[in-house]
């Protein structure tokens, strides 16, 4: 899964005028900081609002934004790949209760029956060891000590990237980018070239 992102109008006639104003390779060099500039901010806003809409923290978003393929004045281009499979439920907010776990993913709080993050029995339970992970027992079999596994949400980030907040804040950031040029060949040329 891939997205790309297509500049067209006042950003691609500043690169021109750009050029012819002040030499290829200084409005490249602009053009450069211009779409690194855009990007960390486009990939910050993204974070956030994907924090909001899938329900985790910001610090998980962060992580999973990290490290972009910077612009160059030889390759001006500014990519991010966001790998993520299935997310594990501990990080929406899990909580043990008597019915199960209760967890919020995509904000919308919920109690997956039979889930646990402890073991023993009530009121006297205690902490497995285990990171806090939410586990879902084998519920086809009703002996104790069943086989269990660990218990995912069914967000996956690359998949909540294409929609809703993270999409229009993604697009959102990425429409100064014509302004950013100009602001940038402005810096290099001491304001000469406006």
């Amino acid at each position: 899964m891939s997205i790309v992102v297509s500049l067209q109008g006042s950003g691609v006639r500043s690169l021109a005028e750009a050029m012819a104003a002040i030499g290829e390779g200084r409005a490249r060099k602009a053009y450069a900081r211009a779409i690194n500039r855009t990007g960390s901010t486009a990939i910050t806003q993204t974070g956030r609002a994907l924090a909001q809409q899938t329900g985790l923290p910001v610090r998980v978003t962060r992580k999973a934004l990290a490290n972009p393929m910077k612009a160059t004045p030889a390759t001006l281009e500014f990519f991010k790949r966001v790998r993520g499979g299935d997310i594990a439920l501990k990080y929406f907010k899990a909580r043990e209760t008597r019915r199960g776990v209760s967890a919020a993913p995509l904000n919308q709080r919920r109690i997956f029956a039979h889930h646990f993050i402890k073991g023993g029995l009530f009121p006297n339970r205690v902490a497995l060891g285990m990171n806090g992970n939410v586990f879902e027992p084998d519920t086809g079999t009703s002996v104790w000590g069943r086989p269990f596994t660990m218990a995912q949400s069914g967000v996956i980030l690359p998949e909540q990237l294409l929609k809703g907040r993270s999409k229009a804040a993604f697009e959102a950031a990425t429409e100064g980018l014509g302004a950013r040029v100009e602001h940038e060949i402005r810096v290099i040329t001491r304001g000469v070239v406006t």
